[in-house]
């Protein structure tokens, strides 16, 4: 994030996701994610001394990204086989995540 006169950030969020470290300068904030957000548009929150601010008109894309699925032939058609998907933007509650198949 860039502007100017920038308050002292204490952390940063998004999609309930806090940065692992962040730096911030009076024009500048940057921060890295130790696990990332789910996929979705996001408006990061800053929480500054004086409380937390969503930047309006700020907005952050997190894709979501399947890198693998095994096992990936020999699939029961009926059902039954228990498949490994391996990725990105799933977030960390696993009840809020579902998979659907189609032909």
């Amino acid at each position: 994030m860039t502007g100017t006169a920038i308050p002292a950030v204490l952390e940063v969020t998004v999609g309930g996701a806090a940065c692992g470290s962040v730096v911030a300068t009076a024009t500048s904030v940057a921060c890295t994610f130790t696990w990332g957000p789910p996929a979705g548009t996001w408006t990061p929150i800053t929480r500054t001394a004086k409380g937390s601010v969503p930047n309006t008109g700020l907005t952050v894309t997190v894709p979501l990204v399947g890198t693998s699925v095994t096992p990936n032939t020999n699939i029961n058609y009926l059902g039954g086989d228990i498949l490994t998907i391996v990725g990105s933007g799933f977030g960390s509650d696993i009840t809020k995540v579902s998979v659907k198949f189609a032909d």
